[in-house]
């Protein structure tokens, strides 16, 4: 819902998507305002030796379909996208998703979803100490 609620995607889609709750009869200005960028790190291989890579494929796939989705929303979509391909790090592909929205006037909203899945498995596998 909170995706739906903030993409501009679905801005003209309010009615249809919220008519009927609390939140239809009490938006904010918000609504409708951002290019949504949303992860679920459900699908993550958190075997010890893939989950780097994992976590990476997983942060090119969503960056790459991010662009492409909101290419209407975005200036020189095909440098980025080709800097996402070529990058090997999935805090440079953030940095450029943040360059990319800035350099289109264009508010990111992020949301991250089953974060945890790994995180327990990490947790339960090797311990606390290799978070640190």
């Amino acid at each position: 819902m909170m995706h739906a609620y903030f993409d501009i995607l679905y801005k003209d889609r309010f009615e249809e998507v919220f008519k009927g709750t609390w939140i239809y009869e009490h938006p904010t200005n918000q609504r409708g305002e951002y290019l949504v960028l949303s992860f679920n790190f459900s699908r993550l291989d958190p075997a010890p030796g893939k989950l780097e890579n994992s976590f990476l494929q997983n942060v090119k796939l969503v960056s790459s379909d991010f662009v492409r989705k909101y290419s209407e929303y975005l200036n020189e979509v095909e440098r980025y996208r080709d800097q996402i391909d070529r990058s090997d790090s999935a805090a440079d592909i953030l940095s450029l998703l943040l360059q990319c929205c800035k350099a289109s006037q264009r508010k990111l909203f992020v949301l991250i979803d089953e974060y945890d899945n790994f995180a327990n498995t990490i947790l339960a596998s090797v311990g606390p100490g290799v978070l640190n």
